[in-house]
């Protein structure tokens, strides 16, 4: 295989696992046999390289060496007891490739996540201040599925002429995305999906850096119901929601 034809393979799996749902990803699952995890990773033309103990003191986390293929992006998956136990993905754009970006990880945005999955256990917000010339704010959008065992969260910037403005508009589907993060698990895991996400771990675990971080849920942001919020991502065009500028107060 060559190094463009690995590339446009490996951005196919990253764009579209096929029939395989999350918390499947690339035909693997959480609690499936190790050994099939590490067939289907060496088809793909990858290997599983040893990194650094899990979180649980019984796991170890493996790393999946694709970075020189799609530059800012880092696989890692969790093995236990001869078990996959967990997926860990991260992406992040390049400035010059931004829109490349979002047409990679596309059929991941919220708006196609809540379509297939159904509304979110939880979904969360958080903002904060960029200081770029052309940006303002960025935002983070969090969607936990606790029960399915999967969660998403995004980065998208938002244009600086709203600085100043009574709210802001977040537009998750058109939003200029910085980055992605997906974290799947088995559904025997006792530990959270915040545990994946280092400014969540830092609230979870009460930390003083975590003191300092707001986060809201979306319902608590845009004053939507469960159902209005559903409703708005159910719609053909991208779901806009204001949020009042009183509360996206950013320390």
């Amino acid at each position: 295989m060559t190094s463009k034809e690995q590339k446009d393979f490996i951005r196919e799996f990253l764009s579209d696992s096929g029939d395989c749902q999350l918390p499947c990803w690339w035909n693997i699952s959480p609690e499936q046999p190790w050994e099939n995890a590490e067939k289907n990773i060496l088809s793909l033309g990858s290997i599983l390289v040893p990194v650094f103990p899990g979180y649980d003191p019984e796991t170890q986390v493996y790393g999946i060496p694709i970075n020189n293929v799609i530059p800012r992006t880092d696989i890692y998956i969790e093995e236990k007891k001869g078990m996959v136990y967990a997926w860990h993905v991260t992406s992040a754009w390049e400035l010059e490739n931004r829109g490349e970006f979002r047409r990679v990880w596309e059929n991941y945005s919220a708006q196609k996540i809540i379509k297939a999955y159904g509304m979110p256990d939880r979904i969360l917000l958080h903002g904060r201040s960029t200081n770029s010339f052309y940006y303002d704010r960025s935002y983070y959008l969090w969607l936990f599925y606790d029960k399915l065992g999967f969660s998403i969260s995004y980065q998208p910037l938002i244009p600086k002429y709203f600085s100043g403005a009574p709210f802001f508009r977040i537009c998750s589907e058109t939003d200029t995305l910085m980055s992605i993060e997906l974290n799947m698990q088995a559904s025997i895991n006792p530990l959270p999906l915040d545990r994946f996400d280092t400014m969540l771990e830092e609230i979870r675990l009460g930390t003083d850096i975590g003191k300092n971080y707001l986060i809201f849920s979306l319902q608590e942001a845009t004053g939507l119901s469960d159902e209005e919020i559903y409703q708005a991502y159910m719609q053909e065009k991208d779901p806009c929601l204001a949020i009042p500028s009183d509360i996206w107060v950013v320390k």
